[in-house]
């Protein structure tokens, strides 16, 4: 992708740079959505090494959504919003 971005004139560079943080930001807010259904679904089971709920280790995935969206705006504002 850095080859297109090279090639690409500044304004479909910048269009581009937004659309793939678009897309991750899509891909992070699907994760936190579908994960806190999958952790509610496995939320009465048990590990049966540790007997702690299989909650906690699946709370990764919207937990890992939530840092990617948040990343995906600064990434968004820093395309807005350039330091020159």
């Amino acid at each position: 992708m850095d080859i297109v971005l090279e090639y690409a004139g500044k304004t479909l560079a910048c269009l581009l740079r937004i659309a793939i943080i678009l897309c991750s930001a899509l891909f992070a807010f699907i994760m936190v959505k579908y994960g806190f259904d999958l952790t509610d679904r496995v939320s009465n089971q048990t590990a049966p090494s540790t007997r702690i709920s299989m909650m906690w280790p699946y709370m990764a995935i919207p937990a890992g959504g939530v840092v990617i969206v948040i990343n995906s705006l600064g990434l968004l504002l820093d395309e807005a919003l350039p330091l020159r």
